[in-house]
C-alpha cells in the first residue's frame, strides 16, 4: 500500500510557463507514481491535469496587497499567495486525511508551516534564496525606486530568517544555496534536489549557416530575465551589428505587452511562446543569457545543456549548475566579454557534446528517484 503525500505548490505544475512550474511538474509527476498524492496548487482555470492524483484543488493568485502584508507579516511580493480560501481548504484537508508526507513547493508558502501537523514529516522547497535575489536586484535600481527595493529586500530577509528556523526540513536546488541557508539562516536539516535535465532531447543536424542565430528564452515578468533582455537588445545586439551578420530570437511570455517590438530591427524576432523547446533550440546556434541577478539555478541553461546547444552566460547565470555539465558553457560578464565570446564562437564554432552517463546522472527522473528514496529512508526510521 502506497504512502500518502500532500503536494502543495505555489507554481502551476500544468501550465509550464516558468522554471518554477517546470520543476513542480517534474517532481509531482515522479512522486505521484510512487505515493497516493493529493495536490493543492495556485494556477489557471485552463490547467490540463495529466498526472495520477487522488484529489486536486486549485486556487487563484490574489492581487498584491500592502494591507495583507502588514497584517500577516508577509512580504508584499508574496501576498498573492495569501488566500483565505486556500488556508481554510488546507485545514480541512489536513483534518480529513492522514498524510505520511507533506511537500510544500516555493518560499512564498513558508508561512503555512504554522498550519501543518507537528508530528508529520514535512519538506519545504526553496527554488532560490530570495534574500540573495532581492539583494542582487538592488544593483539595477534607479534613484527613484531604490528605497522601495531596499524595503522589499528587508521584508524578504526577515521573512526567510523567521520561517527557515521553524520548518523541519528544507529542500534546496543547489549546494551553493544550501551553504547560504546554513551560513546566514542557521538551517541545519536540508537536502539538495537540483533542477534536472530532460533526457532524449535531440537536435536536428545543423548545416553551416552564413548568419549566426542567437537566442534567449525566459519570461520578461521575472526581473532577472527582464534585465537580460534589456542587455541583449540595448547593449549586446547594437554593438554586434558592425562585426557580425546575426539574428536574435527572444521567446518571452508577455514580451509584446512590455515592449514595442516593432521598433527593433528585423534581425530581432520576438515570440510570446513556442510549441515546444525543441522548436526553439533547433532554431538557434547559441544561447546568450546575460543573467545578473536571481539565485538558485537557471533551467533555461540546463535545457540548453540537455539539447547540447552552446551557451554564454555569467557566473550568476551558471550558479548552482554542476561543473561536469558546463562543458558547453562559456562565461562572460561585461558587454564587451559577451561580444568577444560570441565573435569567437562565430569563427571557431563549438563541438558541444556531453557524456550520456553524466546527462542521465542529472536527469529529472534520477534526481526525483533519489529524493523519493530519501523520504522513504526517513519514514522507515
Amino acid at each position: 500500500m502506497n504512502k500518502k503525500l500532500l503536494f502543495i505548490s505555489s507554481f502551476d505544475p500544468f501550465n509550464i510557463n516558468s522554471g518554477g512550474s517546470l520543476r513542480a511538474n517534474k517532481i509531482l509527476f515522479n512522486l505521484s507514481n510512487k505515493f497516493d498524492t493529493s495536490l493543492i496548487y495556485f494556477g489557471k482555470n485552463n490547467s490540463k491535469i495529466d498526472h495520477n492524483l487522488i484529489s486536486v484543488k486549485k486556487f487563484s493568485l490574489q492581487n498584491n496587497s500592502f494591507l495583507n502584508s502588514w497584517r500577516n507579516l508577509i512580504p508584499y511580493w508574496f501576498t498573492p499567495w495569501l488566500n483565505k480560501e486556500f488556508i481554510n481548504e488546507l485545514k480541512t484537508i489536513l483534518n480529513e486525511n492522514n498524510f505520511d508526507v507533506i511537500l510544500v513547493e516555493g518560499t512564498q508558502l513558508f508561512y503555512i508551516n504554522k498550519y501543518l501537523p507537528k508530528n508529520k514529516l514535512s519538506f519545504f522547497s526553496a527554488y532560490d534564496v530570495q534574500t540573495i535575489s532581492f539583494l542582487r536586484r538592488l544593483n539595477f535600481c534607479t534613484i527613484k525606486n531604490i528605497l522601495v527595493h531596499i524595503l522589499r529586500f528587508i521584508e524578504v530577509f526577515l521573512y526567510e530568517l523567521v520561517w527557515l528556523k521553524k520548518i523541519k526540513s528544507l529542500v534546496c536546488v543547489s549546494k551553493n544555496d544550501q551553504k547560504i541557508f546554513q551560513k546566514y539562516f542557521g538551517v541545519k536539516n536540508s537536502y539538495v534536489l537540483p533542477n534536472g535535465l530532460e533526457l532524449g532531447n535531440k537536435l536536428i543536424e545543423k548545416n553551416q549557416q552564413d548568419v549566426l542565430r542567437l537566442g534567449f528564452i525566459g519570461s520578461i515578468n521575472h526581473p532577472p530575465n527582464k534585465q537580460a533582455i534589456a542587455t541583449l537588445l540595448h547593449k549586446i545586439a547594437p554593438k554586434l551589428e558592425s562585426s557580425l551578420d546575426f539574428t536574435l530570437t527572444i521567446v518571452s511570455k508577455d514580451i509584446h505587452r512590455f515592449l514595442n517590438t516593432k521598433s527593433f530591427p528585423k534581425r530581432v524576432k520576438f515570440y510570446d511562446e513556442i510549441v515546444d523547446l525543441s522548436t526553439f533550440f533547433n532554431s538557434i546556434d547559441l544561447l546568450v543569457a546575460p543573467i545578473y541577478s536571481g539565485s538558485g539555478s537557471r533551467i533555461k541553461i540546463l535545457d540548453a545543456i540537455s539539447y547540447q546547444v552552446p551557451t554564454i552566460s555569467t557566473k550568476i547565470g551558471i550558479e548552482g549548475i554542476p561543473r561536469e555539465l558546463l562543458g558547453c558553457v562559456s562565461v562572460a560578464e561585461s558587454t564587451e566579454e559577451f561580444i568577444a565570446a560570441i565573435e569567437r564562437f562565430s569563427q571557431r564554432g563549438s563541438n558541444c557534446k556531453i557524456n550520456k552517463e553524466i546527462l542521465h546522472k542529472y536527469s529529472w527522473d534520477t534526481l526525483s528517484d533519489s529524493f523519493y528514496k530519501h523520504i522513504i529512508s526517513i519514514l522507515e526510521k
